[in-house]
């Protein structure tokens, strides 16, 4: 059997919402640069701290090839979660964007209807793991929202 993880996997959720100004971004996952000239600026509603983001997206819509919103059983509590599953080319994307992130310490963060809604971290190889969301990560009707503005076609 293959080993799928090569060292510990950390991930660090930090979900507040960001409006990102003046730019239509398209729902994906983007990594934080800092080159505000060639990224988007966006500022934290919460800190109201600015991020820049790169304008091309490392997974956008076309990359999933189905969502859906579950319930999951983790310990003793039951965490809804918006289970995304990807394309093949997806998979590949994600793969290469969280070697990046491992090595290079780059952090992503999930858009939707112009707003951030996620940040990312990742610390060490994880392997072939698609990408999700939690009611941890975001309150249940933010989750349930998303969910319901996924284009019909990649909804399970």
């Amino acid at each position: 059997m293959k080993v799928k993880y090569l060292s510990i996997l950390v991930i660090f959720f930090i979900c507040s919402s960001f409006q990102i100004e003046n730019e239509k971004v398209k729902t994906g996952w983007y990594f934080i640069t800092n080159d505000k000239q060639s990224g988007i600026t966006f500022e934290d509603l919460d800190s109201h701290e600015t991020y820049t983001i790169e304008k091309t997206p490392i997974l956008s819509i076309s990359d999933i090839k189905s969502v859906q919103l579950i319930n999951e059983n983790v310990s003793v509590l039951k965490v809804k979660k918006l289970k995304i599953n990807l394309t093949h080319d997806g998979n590949k994307k994600w793969n290469l964007a969280t070697d990046k992130m491992s090595n290079q310490h780059k952090s992503a963060v999930f858009v939707f209807e112009n707003k951030v809604f996620c940040y990312l971290t990742v610390s060490g190889k994880i392997g072939d793991i698609s990408p999700s969301i939690t009611d941890n990560d975001l309150n249940s009707l933010k989750l349930k929202s998303i969910y319901d503005s996924m284009p019909v076609n990649i909804k399970k």
